[in-house]
C-alpha cells in the first residue's frame, strides 16, 4: 500500500510540473497575448469614453478612436507587464521552439503525458480501494471465530513466488506501455477532432468580434447627449466593420492555428505507431481493469512473499542438544554406553 501512494504521489508531482511548462510555454501563444490585451482595453474602454467625450471629440470618429485608444492602452499595459514579470525569457527557458507549430508540438506532447500520468493513477487509485476492502473484509472475518481463513498462495515455494512476480511485473510493463499507447491515440485524436472543426472555429470567430461591435454600439449612447449633424451612419458602418474584420482575422488565425497543430501531429506521429482503431474508450477502459487485476495479483504476491520472508527471519534458533554416545564393549549401566552433554 505504502508502494501504491508513493506512486501515486510521484504522478501527481509529475502532473503539477507538467501542467507549469505549459503555463510557462503559453506565454508566447498569440491568441493568450490577444485576450489579455481585450481585457485590459475592455477595462480602458469607459475612462477613455469619458474622456474623449469631455473634449469634445467629433461624433463620427467617436466609436473608431474610442476602440483604438483604449485598446492601445490595453496593449502597452500588457508588454509593461510582460516585461516585468519576465515572459520572454521565462519563455526560452522550458521552450526550444523556433515558430508556432513546434510550440504547439510541445505543449501536445506535454498534455499526452499529462494523460498518461492520469491514467495510470486512476488504475493506481482503484488498485488501492480494492486492497483497502480486502484487508478490511480479512480483518472482520479475522475477529470472528465462525471463519478459517486459508491463503491461496500458501502452498507456493519462496521461488515459485518469485518466479510469478517476475513474470506479472514483465507483464504489468506491458501492459501500461499498451495503456500509453491507446492514451496518446485518444488524445491526439481529440486535439484534432476539436482543431479541425468549421463550425468550433466558426462560433469563436463570432464571440470574439461580439466584444469590439459591443463596445462600439455602446459609443452611441453618447448621441442622445450630443445628436450628429450629418454622417449619422458613419458610426454604423464602422462598427459593423470593425465586428467584420474582427470575424475574418479570428478565422485566419484559428485557420492558421490548425494548419500548426497538424504540422506538430505529423511529426509527433512520426515518432509513434498509429491505432486506426475506434472503440478507443472501451479498448482503454478494458486494459485499465486488466492492469488492475494485475496490480492485485502482484501486491497478494508479494505480500505471501513478505510474509514467509518474515517467518523465517523471526524463527528463534534454539539450543542444539548434541549427544555423543561413547560406545565400550559392554552394555551396563556403568560400563556401558554414556551420554556427554555439549
Amino acid at each position: 500500500m505504502n508502494n501504491l501512494n508513493d506512486k501515486l504521489n510521484e504522478n501527481e508531482n509529475a502532473i503539477h510540473q507538467c501542467e507549469a511548462k505549459i503555463h510557462e510555454l503559453k506565454l508566447g501563444d498569440f491568441s493568450e497575448r490577444v485576450g489579455r490585451i481585450s481585457l485590459m482595453g475592455t477595462l480602458f474602454y469607459l475612462p477613455t469614453l469619458a474622456i474623449l467625450f469631455l473634449v469634445n471629440t467629433p461624433g463620427v470618429i467617436l466609436p473608431v478612436t474610442t476602440l483604438g485608444c483604449s485598446y492601445g492602452l490595453g496593449a502597452l499595459t500588457n508588454a509593461h507587464l510582460e516585461r516585468k514579470a519576465k515572459c520572454k525569457s521565462r519563455f526560452r527557458k522550458v521552450s526550444k521552439s523556433k515558430n508556432e507549430s513546434e510550440r504547439l508540438e510541445e505543449v501536445l506532447r506535454l498534455e499526452m503525458e499529462i494523460e498518461r500520468l492520469k491514467a495510470h493513477s486512476d488504475v493506481i487509485t482503484k488498485v488501492r480501494e480494492r486492497l483497502s476492502k480486502e484487508d478490511l473484509m480479512y480483518s472482520k472475518l479475522n475477529k470472528s471465530k465462525r471463519f478459517e481463513i486459508v491463503r491461496k498462495r500458501e502452498q507456493m515455494t519462496e521461488k515459485e513466488l518469485r518466479d510469478r512476480i517476475n513474470h506479472l511485473e514483465s507483464e504489468l510493463e506491458k501492459k501500461l506501455a499498451e495503456l500509453d499507447s491507446l492514451v496518446d491515440e485518444d488524445t491526439i485524436r481529440n486535439k484534432k477532432t476539436i482543431g479541425n472543426d468549421k463550425l468550433n472555429m466558426i462560433f469563436h470567430s463570432m464571440i470574439y468580434s461580439m466584444v469590439p461591435l459591443l463596445l462600439t454600439f455602446l459609443t452611441t449612447f453618447t448621441y442622445m447627449i450630443r445628436p450628429l449633424t450629418s454622417f449619422a451612419l458613419v458610426p454604423a458602418f464602422s462598427a459593423l466593420g470593425i465586428g467584420v474584420c474582427t470575424f475574418v482575422g479570428s478565422m485566419i488565425y484559428f485557420n492558421k492555428k490548425k494548419n500548426d497543430q497538424n504540422k506538430a501531429i505529423a511529426r509527433i506521429n512520426k515518432d509513434r505507431k498509429e491505432d486506426k482503431r475506434i472503440n478507443l474508450d472501451f479498448l482503454i477502459s478494458s486494459l485499465k481493469a486488466n492492469i488492475n487485476n494485475i496490480y492485485f495479483s502482484l501486491q497478494d504476491y508479494k505480500k505471501q512473499l513478505e510474509i514467509i520472508s518474515k517467518s523465517k527471519e523471526t524463527v528463534v534458533s534454539e539450543p542444539n542438544m548434541n549427544f555423543i554416545l561413547d560406545e565400550t564393549e559392554d552394555f551396563d549401566l556403568e560400563n556401558g554406553p554414556k551420554l556427554s552433554l555439549k
